[in-house]
């Protein structure tokens, strides 16, 4: 089972269109982001203030405030950025399945599927996070060659955790057979989405340069741009690859 580079071109020209008709699918990721900087900001601003008072305490009664907020706001600002990753992830990736399956997309997609899948999804992330690791610690002695196998065999695992309803162990299995089978055009696929990527990076940046009062909400409005599209992708590829390989193995039951 492998695909040909027309079906891949099919996949992300369908992709552009889906995107361009369903512009919500960006919304989730600036709500998010807007969101995820006030936190940030408003956090780092209790812990200066608690450590500004906490120091002048200390030299009376001798505590480590300024340790304890710096370890405190360091723990808060993870977990916040771990609950906004999941969220982000699952409202994305739910909404472009949707996209896929009927061609109109609505937030209560996303919001169905942070609802259903989100404890899957946090495993799949610190599974993805360990395997990683690993990939970046053996980087130099393989010449990057560790991490670009990471990318391409990992690559629909999400998709499998949210669209497919796989648990996250299943949902990495399925990604590397998926890959594997379908190597080229997934490598191509994984390719074309890092390219993009680095477009969009390049466009928001010229942009912003072009127009430096808004350059912070242009820079965001691409980025989720980019994200949408490549996730919109990456879902059309997964559903593709599974219907093939579900039609060529079909489960068999017992009698």
């Amino acid at each position: 089972m492998t695909q040909s580079a027309r079906d891949l071109e099919n996949t992300f020209a369908r992709a552009c269109v889906l995107l361009a008709r369903n512009p919500i699918v960006i919304l989730p990721g600036l709500v998010l982001g807007l969101f995820g900087a006030f936190v940030g900001y408003l956090v780092l601003a209790l812990a200066g203030s608690a450590a500004i008072g906490g120091v002048a305490g200390d030299q009376i009664a001798g505590t480590p405030a300024q340790a304890l907020a710096t370890i405190g706001t360091a723990i808060v600002v993870w977990v916040v950025a771990a609950l906004l990753l999941i969220c982000a992830m699952a409202y994305v990736t739910g909404m472009a399945g949707a996209a896929w399956t009927r061609g109109t997309v609505r937030l209560h997609d996303g919001w169905v599927a942070f609802e259903e899948r989100a404890g899957p999804l946090l495993l799949a992330i610190v599974l993805l996070f360990a395997i990683g690791l690993l990939a970046a610690a053996l980087a130099p002695a393989t010449r990057l060659f560790s991490v670009a196998v990471y990318a391409v065999f990992t690559v629909y695992t999400m998709a499998a955790v949210v669209i497919g309803g796989r648990a996250p162990w299943r949902a990495l299995v399925e990604s590397a057979h998926l890959a594997w089978t379908n190597l080229l055009p997934t490598i191509a696929a994984v390719a074309l989405v890092v390219a993009v990527a680095f477009g969009g990076a390049w466009l928001g940046g010229e942009l912003a340069r072009l127009w430096p009062p808004i350059a912070g909400i242009t820079e965001a409005v691409v980025e989720q741009l980019v994200v949408a599209y490549a996730t919109l992708v990456i879902a059309g590829e997964y559903l593709k690859l599974r219907a093939a390989d579900e039609r060529a193995h079909p489960p068999t039951r017992n009698l």
